[in-house]
């Protein structure tokens, strides 16, 4: 290369640097090849050159901006994947055949207000006569239908109504005698729409001969109490689709011949419905099961709790069939009188059985034992998400699931004191109630902006964390504060 020019010379393949990044092995010696990934060799590293107190004190912190075993972003909780428990129970318990004789059916009415589909140009007044022909064609002249209410006002599922809707649409003043002139989800997206519809489809349905009930909110406890007491004098089917209602009917189920019926879905192949025996089903569950099946259903994600990364909601299904210890933590989120020590000490204890940990293990011990085990024997890194969440998120996690638990069992409390918060007129849940990292490696990680904190030219920012004191210039009181920034990251499912 000498006398060549600098700026047209190459050099040859054999003479190329090369980084462990870009190789997935390198030769170590003359025969001994060993596989790289980079970023595990780096955890393998922290390991080897980390005090072990230092080490247990990291793993003490989620060491990322939010929990990623149980949050998307800092303010969306990861999805609950529902129909798995109602699948588990399914399979537990065998089919029946459609029940003969005279039925009285209770309707879900969110559900059936998604069943049919609707065509602009037509008037509502004619939207409104296809359901009551719907109901009359397909259930006959004994039904009650119970039907959510909507307001503006917070709820603990604002997340999940955000998930599924993605925008709001416009509110549309109209008349039974107008057309409809959008599209039936943009309609819908919108509560005052969604109410006003609801208040007139009440009337129809009650002029038809129909049994209406509005419940002032979510309608799910109040379908399976109407169900529940219906079985008393007759024989019943609750219509539904959602497993929030299966699960209901399990824990209130008192007597007579009651069924739930799953409706197929339109993107399902099969046309045929099932029915599940109540009774029957209380009977091979068995006791020790119907009387946690809430916190069973709860603590592994619905509408209002995270699903766990990694866990499927048959383990804790199982647990509760055979583990006393775990069913023990669970009796503790049925206690009207609970104190938030005892929740916060029995969600930790069932959150390492579902993690597979000992019964002496806390969480954050968990946490360490499970990443040594994981980067010794992966061959690529491990995702933070890959282990249990600590302590602390799962302290939040544990008040949000006794909040759901008594508010299914009746029992209404401030959500505020449960695990959330108010932001910009909408409930957010609360990940944690320390920082995302030690203070000895905050520091590692801290901005000199002058400008706010703005813009992802912030050092934290850019890393997914909040400002704090250790930021040089802003102490933490900047545009990149707790509450102070807007979360755009998008869903995953």
């Amino acid at each position: 290369m000498v006398g060549k020019n600098v700026m047209t010379y190459t050099f040859k393949r054999k003479a190329h640097a090369v980084t462990m990044d870009s190789k997935s092995a390198v030769k170590i010696g003359k025969e001994e090849v060993v596989s790289i990934d980079p970023q595990l060799l780096f955890q393998r590293l922290v390991i080897a050159g980390t005090q072990a107190d230092k080490l247990a004190e990291a793993f003490g912190y989620e060491l990322c901006g939010y929990p990623p075993a149980l949050f998307e972003s800092k303010t969306v909780l990861l999805s609950a994947n529902k129909p798995q428990i109602a699948k588990s129970i399914w399979n537990a318990v065998p089919h029946d055949d459609s029940p003969e004789g005279d039925i009285l059916y209770v309707l879900d009415g969110g559900a059936l207000l998604h069943r049919l589909p609707w065509q602009t140009g037509k008037t509502y007044t004619s939207i409104l006569d296809s359901y009551c022909s719907y109901v009359s064609r397909h259930y006959g002249p004994s039904v009650i239908i119970v039907f959510d209410g909507y307001t503006n006002q917070p709820s603990t599922k604002d997340g999940t109504h955000t998930r599924r809707n993605k925008t709001v649409g416009r509110n549309v003043s109209f008349t039974s005698a107008m057309p409809l002139k959008m599209k039936k989800q943009e309609f819908l997206s919108n509560n005052d729409n969604k109410q006003r519809f609801i208040n007139m489809l009440s009337e129809c349905l009650e002029r038809t001969g129909f049994q209406v009930h509005n419940a002032d909110g979510d309608a799910d406890v109040l379908i399976a109490q109407t169900a529940v007491m219906a079985a008393k004098k007759h024989r019943t089917v609750l219509v539904g689709d959602d497993t929030d209602l299966l699960i209901l009917l399990l824990h209130l189920y008192q007597c007579g011949e009651l069924y739930f019926m799953s409706e197929p879905r339109k993107s399902s192949s099969s046309s045929s419905h099932k029915y599940l025996n109540i009774g029957r089903a209380c009977g091979i569950l068995a006791q020790d099961v119907t009387s946690n099946i809430l916190f069973t259903h709860a603590i592994l994600g619905c509408d209002t709790t995270s699903r766990v990364f990694g866990v499927g909601k048959s383990v804790s299904l199982r647990l509760v069939q055979e583990s006393p210890i775990f069913r023990e933590q669970a009796s503790v989120f049925r206690k009207v009188s609970a104190t938030k020590d005892e929740i916060i000490a029995a969600g930790e204890k069932a959150m390492g059985l579902l993690c597979k940990g000992g019964v002496t293990d806390s969480l954050n011990e968990l946490r360490l034992k499970r990443f040594h085990a994981q980067v010794t024997d992966n061959k690529t890194a491990i995702h933070p998400r890959n282990l249990p969440p600590t302590s602390s998120s799962t302290k939040f996690h544990s008040l949000r699931v006794y909040h759901q638990v008594q508010e299914w069992m009746g029992n209404s409390l401030p959500p505020e004191e449960w695990g959330w918060r108010i932001q910009d007129g909408h409930f957010i849940p609360i990940h944690s109630d320390q920082d995302p990292a030690p203070q000895f490696l905050l520091e590692l990680v801290r901005c000199k902006c002058k400008s706010g904190c703005s813009t992802m030219r912030c050092p934290c920012r850019r890393q997914g964390l909040d400002c704090t004191l250790a930021c040089l210039e802003c102490r933490g009181a900047c545009a990149n504060m707790c509450g102070h920034h807007q979360d755009d990251s998008e869903d995953i499912e």
